[in-house]
């Protein structure tokens, strides 16, 4: 989901190594390159 545009934020919920793969790609088909680029992750113990 794309919350916002300057500057470009991009939100995916992805819950395990197969969506968050499937995310990075995604975002690399739709944004190109890597540089700039800041991800933030958060997990809860025991997930």
């Amino acid at each position: 989901e794309v919350l916002g545009r300057q500057p470009l934020v991009v939100l995916d919920g992805a819950h395990n190594p197969a969506g968050a793969a499937a995310a990075a790609e995604a975002i690399a088909e739709a944004f190109g390159d890597a540089a700039g680029r800041v991800l933030v992750v958060g997990l809860l113990q025991g997930k």
